[in-house]
């Protein structure tokens, strides 16, 4: 199982998450991209860069990876509460990867943006965007 698949199965578990983007299979969750017509609120993760760590015997077991989180919403206040929702479940993960050490949060940038919509709708998007360094476990091989 990969860090991201992970992260996904732990969020469809916790209830501040799924009481907004739902549970289970049904979970608006999405790798990199929103579907077409997406029902929002939804959240779309996208590993951004990883790292595995080696020591002089050879590999460590320890790895690092980056992750951007995207909560999306039709207001600005939803998308941000979203996303801080998001980052306290991930804050404390501990899952099949082991212990998740997040060194560090970033919302600077694209923090918060609004795309304007471009199919005929009078309504855009909000994104509230989260980008956490996670330190984690993996086989070490």
């Amino acid at each position: 199982m990969s860090f991201t698949s992970d992260l996904v199965a732990h969020l469809k578990t916790d209830t501040d998450i799924t009481d907004v983007v739902g549970s289970g299979a049904s979970a608006r969750i999405r790798p990199m991209v929103l579907h077409q017509n997406e029902t929002l609120p939804a959240i779309v993760l996208d590993d951004v860069s990883g790292s595995s760590f080696s020591n002089l015997a050879g590999a460590s077991g320890h790895a690092s990876t980056m992750v951007e989180i995207d909560a999306v919403a039709t207001t600005k206040a939803a998308a941000e509460s979203l996303r801080e929702s998001i980052r306290k479940a991930i804050q404390n993960h501990r899952g099949a990867m082991g212990d998740v050490f997040v060194s560090g949060w970033s919302s600077v940038g694209r923090s918060s943006a609004y795309e304007a919509p471009t199919d005929g709708k009078s309504v855009g998007i909000y994104r509230a965007v989260l980008t956490a360094e996670c330190h984690h476990s993996e086989e070490a091989t």
